[in-house]
């Protein structure tokens, strides 16, 4: 997954218009799957990176709901080392709120306020939650940002399933009807 995700966000810049001399900065969370490899590749790219965290580090790497910890002892490990990379410029944390749900909320607008662009890595499956990574890809359309999405999985099927919901279509449609027709949306069945 990480050279793909690499060779993608390299393209980016130009995509978007951007001198190929000026300096980027990744700016993200350092939640378990998605920011672990998008981490990883700005190291890669030799991008600068800040970290913008929902609390401070230490709560955040030891958060959770009751006896279900976000991180497990190795995830844990893992966020330690990705934090002591060279290319990481900072953290910060970006929400005083009590309220888990709003920390992240806070967070998302940090990272937007702060962002030109918005690449999210989605994978197949992941539940859209307040301040999760839908939550961030429709803030960003909101406010007129061009966002990349990156969509990751295993199972082939599963994957395109979850594309098309992505997309605002109904991947359990009946067989026959749109998406899943050569005929356009308004055609009628005859």
């Amino acid at each position: 997954l990480l050279p793909l995700v690499v060779e993608r966000l390299r393209a980016w810049p130009q995509r978007l218009g951007v001198a190929a001399d000026r300096p980027l900065c990744g700016l993200s969370q350092l939640a378990i799957g998605a920011d672990t490899v998008f981490t990883r590749a700005c190291a890669a790219l030799g991008w600068r990176q800040r970290l913008l965290l929902p609390q401070p580090t230490a709560e955040f790497l030891d958060a959770g709901e009751p006896g279900e910890p976000d991180f497990s002892a190795e995830e844990r490990a893992t966020a330690h080392e990705l934090l002591r990379l060279p290319h990481i410029e900072g953290v910060e944390v970006a929400s005083r709120s009590n309220d888990r749900i709003v920390r992240f909320e806070d967070t998302n607008r940090a990272i937007l306020q702060a962002s030109d662009a918005v690449v999210c890595l989605v994978r197949e499956g992941a539940q859209a939650r307040p301040g999760g990574t839908r939550d961030l890809m429709q803030r960003a359309l909101d406010a007129g940002k061009p966002v990349g999405l990156l969509l990751a999985g295993l199972n082939p099927v599963c994957t395109d399933a979850a594309g098309a919901a992505i997309m605002g279509f109904d991947p359990m449609a009946v067989r026959g009807t749109p998406p899943f027709s050569n005929r356009p949306a308004s055609s009628s069945t005859p």
